[in-house]
C-alpha cells in the first residue's frame, strides 16, 4: 500500500503557508507526493490545468472571493479529482454545504498526522468505488439499451423503477 502512495500527488490549497508547508511535510512522510501549496482559487485552478493531482485537499476558509466549496464546485466542472475539505469550521451548516458539493472527507483543524492519513485513505478508497460503481451502471445502461425486449423493473412495493425503451 505504501509503494502505491508514492504515485499519489495531492494538491493543497492553503492560504496560510505555515500550514499548508505542515500539511505538505505530513503528506511527504507518510509517502505521499504533496503539490503545491496553492495559496488561492486562482493558483489552485492553474496547478490542476497544469498538472492532474490525484486529490486535491481545501481549506474551505480562503482568503478570496469564494471559498473552498465554491472552488471545490469549479474544479468539478473542469475535471474529475476527490476533494477533501480541510477547515476549523464544523458548524452543521459549513459540513453540509461540504457534503451537498460531494466532498470525499472532512477534516477539522487542527488534526494529527494519523487523522490525515486516514482521510486521505478513505477518500481515495471511496472516489476509486464510486468510480467503479458508475462504470457499472454505465454497462448496464448500455446493455438494457441494446435488449430488443422489453425489461421493467419494479421496486418492493411493485412500482416501476426502471422501463426500457423497445428498440423496432
Amino acid at each position: 500500500m505504501t509503494e502505491a502512495r508514492n504515485t499519489r500527488k495531492i494538491l493543497i490549497v492553503e492560504d496560510e503557508v505555515i500550514t499548508a508547508h505542515g500539511i505538505a511535510q505530513t503528506l511527504e512522510d507518510l509517502g505521499y507526493k504533496p503539490m503545491g501549496p496553492a495559496l488561492s482559487g486562482k493558483d489552485a485552478l492553474e496547478i490542476i490545468s497544469e498538472e492532474k493531482p490525484d486529490m486535491i485537499l481545501v481549506d474551505i476558509e480562503l482568503k478570496d472571493d469564494e471559498d473552498g466549496i465554491q472552488l471545490s464546485e469549479k474544479i468539478k466542472t473542469i475535471c474529475d479529482i476527490p476533494v477533501v475539505f480541510i477547515t476549523a469550521y464544523t458548524d452543521k451548516k459549513t459540513f453540509n454545504r461540504a457534503m451537498d458539493a460531494g466532498a470525499f472527507g472532512y477534516l477539522a483543524k487542527p488534526f494529527q498526522d494519523r487523522d490525515l492519513e486516514v482521510a486521505v485513505e478513505i477518500a481515495f478508497y471511496k472516489y476509486k468505488y464510486e468510480k467503479m460503481l458508475t462504470e457499472s451502471r454505465m454497462q448496464y445502461q448500455i446493455l438494457a439499451e441494446q435488449v430488443k425486449d422489453l425489461i421493467v423493473r419494479l421496486d418492493a412495493d411493485g412500482n416501476i423503477i426502471y422501463l426500457s425503451l423497445i428498440h423496432i
